[in-house]
């Protein structure tokens, strides 16, 4: 069974707010998760985040194995999104 791909309600706000390039190649992305979330991810160190690239840009997801969900939490430009995480 595939995974469902769930985006936060801010996640979704702050990709309205991107270039329509850059938006398009992360809902892309997150939309390939579906298969293998943790093939097409890269781990986020010190915690059990991931994240996803799309350009300058960067979404941040939470993989629930038993739910069989990926969550989209935070998508932001490489040198903001670290610093919305980690505050």
């Amino acid at each position: 069974m595939p995974f469902k791909v769930k985006w936060h309600k801010k996640a979704r706000k702050e990709l309205r707010g991107l270039p329509k390039k850059v938006a398009r190649q992360l809902v892309l992305k997150a939309s390939k998760l579906t298969d293998d979330p943790i093939h097409d991810s890269f781990p986020l160190g010190g915690c059990s985040l991931r994240k996803i690239r799309g350009g300058e840009y960067r979404a941040i997801i939470e993989v629930v194995f038993k739910k069989k969900v990926v969550k989209v939490l935070l998508v932001d430009h490489r040198k903001n999104i670290y610093k919305k995480l980690f505050r």
